[in-house]
């Protein structure tokens, strides 16, 4: 379970910066509305939100977690479609 929240932490500095590329390139537009005016607001600060999320989420790999089949799931299925929306951000912005 470490390994997919890890995942999760890849994932969503991968997505950061992508997006943060797709962004000022005028190639995406972002869905979420608090990303979307934290980054009309500063971009960098876009940017270094995600990475700080990314961070705080780290942290939580060494907080020794009870595990159970229900937050197993919830963290699985965070991977799948985390990886899903970074997918399709990197098609759009690369094609």
């Amino acid at each position: 379970m470490k390994i997919a929240m890890f995942i999760v932490c890849v994932f969503n500095v991968v997505d950061g910066i992508v997006t943060y590329i797709g962004l000022q390139n005028g190639l995406i537009s972002e869905s979420n509305p608090m990303m979307r005016s934290l980054y009309t607001f500063n971009p960098n600060l876009f940017l270094l939100s995600k990475l700080l999320l990314s961070f705080m989420l780290l942290l939580i790999l060494f907080v020794p977690l009870k595990k159970t089949m229900l937050l197993e799931r919830i963290t699985f299925l965070a991977v799948i479609m985390y990886g899903f929306v970074l997918s399709l951000h990197t098609i759009w912005i690369f094609s």
